[in-house]
C-alpha cells in the first residue's frame, strides 16, 4: 500500500494497488468529517472497496507528488507485528501516518495522524487490506486543512 502511494507514477499502480485490499473492504472517515462537504462532495460515514479505490486512482493521476509515511514499518516486522498462526484476520490500531499531497509545486495537503487497519487472509493465502479508519489531525501547507478522508474526497 506505502509502495503505490510513493510509486504513484508508475504504470499501472491503481491496478496493483486494487489487488491489495479485498472485495468486501471498508474506507471508514474520521467521525468528525462525516457530513461535511468537500467540493460539493458530503462526506459519508465510509467508502466500499469502489469508491475507495476510485478516489486512489484519481489521486494518482491528478498529483503532482505524495508521499506517504508509515514509521512503524520502518522498524520491522518485530515491531509492526505479524498474525498468529491460524489467525484469518489482523487488527493494527493507531498506526501513526503522515501522508503529503501536492498538487502543484507550491500547494499541497498533509493529513498526520492515526489510523487503524484490520487485514483479513483471503482464500488464496495472501493478506489484504479489507478495513481503513481515519483518525488524522490535519496541517496547513498553503492550502485549508484536511484529514485523510478529506483528501481522499477530494479526488473522489
Amino acid at each position: 500500500m506505502r509502495y503505490c502511494f510513493n510509486h504513484f507514477e508508475e504504470t499501472d499502480i491503481s491496478k496493483w494497488f486494487a489487488t491489495l485490499v479485498s472485495d468486501d473492504f471498508v474506507f471508514y472517515f474520521k467521525p468528525d468529517d462525516i457530513g461535511d462537504e468537500v467540493g460539493g462532495y458530503t462526506l459519508p460515514a465510509f467508502w466500499t472497496k469502489d469508491e475507495f479505490v476510485n478516489a486512489v486512482r484519481n489521486l494518482f493521476k491528478q498529483a503532482y507528488s505524495i508521499t506517504l509515511n508509515i514509521p512503524v514499518l520502518e522498524q520491522g516486522e518485530e515491531v509492526f507485528g505479524k498474525p498468529a498462526e491460524g489467525d484469518t484476520t489482523f487488527l493494527k490500531s493507531n498506526v501513526t501516518i503522515n501522508l503529503i499531497v501536492m498538487v502543484n509545486e507550491e500547494t499541497g495537503y498533509q493529513a498526520q495522524g492515526f489510523c487503524d487497519f484490520r487485514f483479513s487472509k483471503g482464500s488464496d493465502g495472501l493478506w489484504r487490506l479489507c478495513e481503513w479508519r481515519d483518525h488524522t489531525s490535519s496541517q496547513l501547507l498553503s492550502i485549508q486543512p484536511a484529514s485523510l478522508g478529506e483528501i481522499l474526497a477530494m479526488f473522489y
